[in-house]
C-alpha cells in the first residue's frame, strides 16, 4: 500500500499498526487514558505500532492535515515512537508541495490496556501554513 492509497483511507479510528490490516475497518481496541485526574476515551488517534509502515501513516496524517483536522498519534513502546517520528518527517515531504507544514507536541499519557497500566507518547499534530 503506498501513501496516496492511505489517503483515501476515510476512517476517523484507523489502526496502522499491520499494513495488511490499514484498512478503512479500524480493526484495533480502544484504549482508555488517564491524563491527570480524568479518564478519555480517544476514538479519533492514530495509533502506531512498532511494525507500522511509516509511509502509510505519513498519508494518514497528511490526508488529515489538508482536511483542517488536528490529528493526534498515539506510540507505545521505542519501536512505535520511532515509527511515528519517521512518519512525522515524511509528513512534512508529503505537504511540502502544498504550502503546509507541521509541527507536533509530545503529551506523556498512562493506558490501562487488559487490566494493565501502561505509559504512551501521544504527538499532537499541528498545521502551519507557509
Amino acid at each position: 500500500m503506498d501513501a496516496s492509497a492511505a489517503e483515501g483511507d476515510t476512517d476517523d479510528d484507523l489502526v496502522l499498526s499491520d499494513p495488511k490490516e490499514a484498512s478503512d475497518e479500524g480493526t484495533g481496541t480502544r484504549a482508555s487514558a488517564s491524563a491527570g485526574s480524568s479518564t478519555q476515551t480517544f476514538s479519533n488517534d492514530l495509533r502506531v505500532a512498532q511494525d507500522s509502515v511509516y509511509s502509510v501513516v505519513a498519508g494518514a496524517i497528511a490526508k488529515k492535515i489538508r482536511a483542517g483536522a488536528r490529528p493526534t498519534l498515539t506510540s507505545i513502546g521505542a519501536k512505535s515512537v520511532e515509527k511515528t517520528v519517521l512518519a512525522l518527517t515524511q509528513t512534512r515531504k508529503y505537504l511540502r508541495d502544498d504550502n503546509i507544514d507541521i509541527s507536533f507536541r509530545p503529551e506523556f499519557m498512562h493506558l490501562t490496556m487488559d487490566g494493565e497500566q501502561r505509559s504512551a507518547l501521544r504527538f499532537h499534530v499541528l498545521r502551519k501554513d507557509l
